[in-house]
């Protein structure tokens, strides 16, 4: 009489669906091995190419002698969010089409269509890299770019003032300002006040302005492009035409 066992198909019904979950665990995690170290390696040497034109840029700032090791330092790196947010994006993209290139060529990809992994299921893990990237460079953009840009501007003004305030020296005539004589009696060695200002403005259409005060000041005015202003207290204005 025949016998008829029925455990191997209840056993081989049982084990395909775990194979096959396994199976796409492990090429989710290969995968993402396989793209992070490269959009590691593209994201540095893109930042790193970047980050040498923007030290070009604000070279008269990071060599300035007036300038601490300290705020030279914090200016180099309120740089890097901002071009994070550029670099990242193409680094995902890159990284993502070398390691898709690299896996068709070395025939991976049908290596996972083999026990029946969907095409679905291989796109899930640059689906995944896309969305993490995406979420990273909109919190850059949205809070650390802007917050980094604040302090870079800060920063510049700081280095600029400290410059300007260094080439007052008292009881000099002071020309290194277009259109302007300035001389100052003495100046405060805490605040950088000047103390006894007189202040010659040659303006346009040939008027010119007479200015003396007892107390001035550099300050930075913010706008659209930072510009240096003096700012008097207590003085005198006279115009006359030239």
């Amino acid at each position: 009489r025949p016998i008829h066992d029925k455990t191997p198909l209840s056993n081989q019904s049982f084990c395909k669906p775990k194979m096959g979950g396994f199976m796409k665990w492990r090429m989710f995690w290969h995968t993402i091995k396989e793209i992070i170290p490269l959009v590691c390696m593209l994201f540095l040497i893109l930042t790193t190419l970047v980050f040498a034109q923007q030290i070009g840029k604000y070279s008269n700032l990071v060599l300035s002698f007036q300038s601490s090791s300290e705020v030279t330092q914090k200016l180099l790196l309120s740089l890097i969010p901002s071009i994070a947010v550029i670099t990242l994006p193409v680094s995902l993209l890159l990284g993502a089409v070398i390691a898709c290139s690299r896996s068709s060529s070395d025939n991976e990809m049908t290596a996972w269509q083999s026990p029946g992994i969907s095409q679905t299921a291989i796109a899930s893990p640059f689906l995944a890299i896309g969305l993490a990237g995406t979420m990273i460079t909109c919190y850059l953009s949205a809070y650390v770019a802007p917050a980094a840009l604040r302090t870079q501007k800060w920063l510049i003004s700081q280095i600029v003032l400290q410059e300007a305030n260094t080439r007052i020296k008292p009881h000099t005539f002071i020309t290194n300002f277009p259109n302007l004589l300035l001389y100052v009696q003495n100046v405060d060695p805490h605040t950088h006040d000047w103390l006894g200002v007189f202040l010659l403005k040659n303006e346009p259409g040939g008027v010119s302005r007479l200015l003396t005060a007892e107390r001035g000041q550099f300050r930075i005015e913010s706008g659209q492009s930072l510009s240096l202003e003096a700012q008097l207290f207590n003085g005198v204005s006279l115009e006359y035409q030239g």
